[in-house]
């Protein structure tokens, strides 16, 4: 009985440990202090007269790009990142789960799907432009515009 006991006590606690592993929040960062940036460089001049705007997530959706988040997944203000230049840097978020809200991310993950969506000045999605094998380090990613695929919205 006591070796009963021992054993539910030990699979007890690695459940715990188990469960507050996948519950951390991966160190996203916090605020909108940190995090790292997703910068795409070689924009075309037809985006970059300042009325065109952009976001991007990733697949599997670990990463996410706005100037600013607020709120959570259904409550959430979503700002995109204006584009005044050839090289448009784009802040990137995190999903919090456990606390329904988007967290500056810098985390690392190789192999990222980058899928990039270029709005009109009415927020109309314009371009989907799908760049594979981006890798993020501490948050932080480069992508040339030559570098992606045009996609269908």
């Amino acid at each position: 009985m006591k070796s009963f006991v021992k054993l539910f006590g030990i699979i007890a606690l690695t459940a715990v440990i188990g469960f507050s592993m996948v519950a951390c929040d991966n160190d996203n960062g916090g605020g909108s202090g940190s995090g790292g940036t997703l910068t795409v460089t070689g924009v075309p001049s037809e985006y970059t007269d300042g009325s065109h705007y952009a976001s991007f997530t990733s697949s599997p959706g670990l990463f996410f790009g706005y100037a600013n988040v607020t709120g959570g997944m259904e409550d959430g203000v979503f700002t995109y990142v204006r584009i005044t230049s050839s090289t448009v840097a784009l802040p990137v978020w995190g999903y919090n789960m456990m606390d329904d809200k988007f967290v500056r991310n810098s985390r690392s993950e190789p192999n990222e799907t980058v899928n990039l969506v270029i709005y009109d000045s009415d927020n109309v999605p314009e371009l989907f432009r799908v760049f594979t094998s981006v890798n993020f380090t501490n948050g932080n990613a480069n992508i040339a515009w030559a570098d992606g695929v045009d996609d269908s919205y």
